[in-house]
């Protein structure tokens, strides 16, 4: 599944289970466009997720394929969230991803049963937000 393949799904997934006071978006980072603003906006280090969550907090996903990495821009706004309490996840595929919103309080109930995503994967215990935490 490429990166895109898990935006996309990612987005759809939230699409249906969003809880109703959720805000998200994803900003257009990919596609094609000019070499000059190609770069400008990898230096940015901007996340690929985005979320105001139901509490108030601000939260931010970050979307790589398992191979993936983080480039060093993407690595200091990953520590300016950690430094500053901030909700930051990342994630390699869209279990991850919904195990993470539901964490975070962002899904509906019914997008969880038994300590595992409806339809998706790990169990909570597993998410990528604590091994990042913990591997601090």
């Amino acid at each position: 599944m490429s990166e895109a393949d898990i935006h996309i799904t990612i987005a759809a997934l939230i699409d249906v289970y969003a809880h109703p006071h959720l805000i998200w978006f994803h900003p257009a980072n990919g596609e094609k466009r000019n070499i000059i603003t190609a770069a400008r906006l990898k230096r940015m280090g901007v996340p690929d997720f985005a979320f105001t969550l139901p509490d108030g907090r601000s939260a931010y996903m970050e979307v790589k394929t398992p191979k993936g990495k983080l480039n060093p821009h993407q690595k200091a706004f990953r520590q300016r969230c950690w430094d500053n309490n901030v909700p930051y996840a990342l994630v390699t595929n869209d279990d991850d991803a919904m195990a993470i919103l539901y964490e975070w309080g962002a899904l509906l109930p019914v997008a969880w049963r038994k300590g595992r995503a409806h339809g998706f994967g790990r169990p909570v215990e597993n998410s990528l937000s604590v091994r990042n935490v913990q591997s601090r």
